[in-house]
């Protein structure tokens, strides 16, 4: 039996939103990332699950931590964040919309003639959110809770001719045009194929690709070195010349292979974040600090696979104007 310490697990199990087998799975792995450096809370890795509703695991963290949850004025709170945008660094802004930090009011301050801006978040406890408005607010503001939809939806509104934001709101997923500076993609961008079970390849048509290789994958929880080393195995087994680590709407990490340079789909990992996959990478392949991100940064490492020595060329790309988030981009050398 778990000995859990997490109030906002507990809390969740109190009122049955998550099951006490959905929190020993996530227990399992919330382990093994914490093995690997990667410090989460054991609720918000409940998040990870596919079969957990984050929206209600999301608002019963707020509630413990003491955060209010706010009522939006929508075409005020548009005005707010376009105006927001026009002020912002872009830098700083890709940061804001990665974490979905928005402001969504404002309201005189008692006894003064200032404004205070209301911002919301569907995570305020994440430290990463306290710690930007520190650096973007000098006056007092409030931190309050939003569901992740409604703020997806006043990005979606406030900026309607932005495809990022668009796809963001229908969860789909893009291959970023800075891609194309490390790869020689055949195929127009959006146009990407998923492996099938049968010998050719066809039109993507599921989020997940269907494994065709009979060797398992590593177990999902299982360590994330084990798993980038399997990544690099696959792609060699299946003669691609290049690979691409890429952060999805939801959060998950898209694995693509380029094979006779058309980009095609492998799998999409689901039970681990892709802050946490390619943080791990960042750091235990390319020795970077997770916050390195404004850099290009590359190394060569070589493995031995089926018998023979393989180098890979590992680049970590920073966030951009089409991707809000790192990425990571691998030539297979030999």
């Amino acid at each position: 039996m778990l000995r859990l310490r997490d109030r906002v697990v507990i809390m969740l199990l109190f009122d049955q939103i998550v099951q006490e087998e959905q929190v020993a799975m996530a227990w399992q792995l919330w382990r093994d990332m914490t093995k690997e450096g990667v410090k989460e809370p054991l609720w918000r890795v409940l998040t990870l699950f596919s079969e957990v509703d984050s929206e209600m695991v999301y608002a019963e963290a707020a509630r413990v931590y003491g955060f209010e949850e706010a009522r939006v004025p929508r075409s005020r709170a548009v005005g707010l964040i376009q105006d927001l945008h026009r002020r912002m660094d872009e830098e700083v802004w890709a940061q804001m919309v990665d974490l979905r930090l928005l402001p969504i009011n404002q309201m005189e301050q008692p006894h003064s003639h200032r404004q205070r801006t209301v911002y919301a978040t569907h995570d305020p406890a994440r430290h990463e959110v306290q710690d930007l408005l520190r650096t973007i607010e000098t006056e007092g503001y409030e931190l309050r809770y939003v569901k992740e939809t409604i703020l997806i939806d006043l990005l979606a509104k406030a900026f309607p001719h932005e495809k990022r934001y668009q796809q963001l709101q229908a969860g789909g997923t893009t291959l970023p045009s800075d891609i194309g500076e490390y790869l020689e993609v055949s195929v127009p961008v959006g146009e990407v194929h998923v492996f099938s079970e049968g010998g050719d390849d066809e039109p993507e048509r599921e989020m997940v690709a269907r494994e065709s290789d009979d060797r398992p994958s590593p177990p999902a929880g299982g360590s994330l070195i084990e798993r980038f080393e399997d990544v690099l195995e696959r792609a060699v087994q299946k003669h691609a010349t290049d690979i691409c680590l890429l952060p999805n709407a939801e959060g998950h990490v898209e694995i693509y292979f380029q094979i006779h340079k058309q980009l095609k789909r492998w799998k999409v990992i689901q039970d681990v974040t892709a802050d946490a996959m390619l943080s791990v990478v960042k750091r235990e392949i390319l020795g970077l600090r997770s916050g390195q991100t404004k850099q290009t940064q590359k190394r060569v490492i070589r493995r031995w696979i089926e018998g023979e020595p393989i180098r890979f060329r590992v680049t970590a790309l920073p966030p951009s104007d089409d991707l809000h988030s790192e990425s990571i981009v691998i030539r297979v050398l030999q």
